[in-house]
C-alpha cells in the first residue's frame, strides 16, 4: 500500500516509464532523455540501436494514448491518398508516418490541429515546391531555408543529448517569404497563361 500512495505521490511528469523513459505526457522530457542515453553510452551502434527500439516504443504507446488524434490523422491522409495523383501518394504515406510518429508532442491534448494533421510546414511545402516551382535556385533555396533548421536543430540536439531550441527572429523567416514568393509566383503565372 504504501508503495502505492508512493508512486502516486510522484508527479506524472517525472514518473519514468517502463523502459526508463520519463512520463510520456512529458514529451521534451522524454526526448531528452532519450538523447541523454545515446550520449552516455557514447553514440555507438549498440546505442543507436536501443535509441530507435526505445523511440519507436514511445510512439507506439503515444498513438495509442492519442486514439483519436490518430484516427483523425489517418482518416484525413487516407482521404488525401484517394484523390492524391498515384505519382504524389509516397509523400501522402511519408506525411502519415512523420504525423502518427509524433503524436507524444501533443502532450496532454488529444485531437490535432489543421497543421499538425498535415505535418503542413514541411511535407505539403516540400510536396508543394517540388510539384510547382521550375526555377531551380527557388527550388534549392527553399530546401536550404527547411533544411538548415532542422540539421542545425538535430546536430546540437545530438551533441548536447538534450532537445535545443534555435532562437527565431519573430520578424524575420526565410523559410515564410519564399513560400509567400513561390505562393505569389504560381498564382501570378497561371493568371498570365489564363
Amino acid at each position: 500500500m504504501k508503495a502505492i500512495r508512493v508512486a502516486r505521490s510522484v508527479p506524472s511528469a517525472r514518473r519514468p516509464a517502463a523502459d526508463g523513459v520519463l512520463d510520456e505526457s512529458d514529451s521534451r522530457a522524454a526526448t531528452d532523455e532519450l538523447m541523454r542515453a545515446l550520449r552516455a553510452n557514447g553514440y555507438t551502434p549498440a546505442a543507436w540501436s536501443q535509441f530507435l527500439v526505445r523511440a519507436i516504443r514511445r510512439s507506439v504507446r503515444q498513438a495509442v494514448v492519442h486514439r483519436r488524434a490518430l484516427i483523425e490523422s489517418s482518416v484525413l491522409h487516407a482521404g488525401l491518398g484517394v484523390v492524391a495523383d498515384p505519382r504524389y501518394r509516397a509523400w501522402v504515406a511519408v506525411s502519415w508516418l512523420f504525423t502518427v510518429s509524433h503524436l507524444g508532442m501533443l502532450e496532454r491534448r488529444d485531437t490535432l490541429r489543421a497543421a499538425s494533421g498535415l505535418l503542413a510546414d514541411t511535407a505539403v511545402w516540400t510536396w508543394f515546391t517540388l510539384r510547382h516551382e521550375h526555377n531551380r535556385w527557388l527550388r534549392a533555396a527553399t530546401f536550404a531555408a527547411w533544411g538548415s533548421t532542422v540539421v542545425a536543430v538535430t546536430v546540437a540536439s545530438f551533441a548536447g543529448g538534450a532537445m535545443r531550441d534555435i532562437p527565431r527572429s519573430r520578424w524575420i523567416r526565410p523559410a515564410a517569404a519564399l513560400q509567400v514568393i513561390i505562393a505569389a509566383r504560381i498564382v501570378f503565372t497561371r493568371r498570365t497563361r489564363s
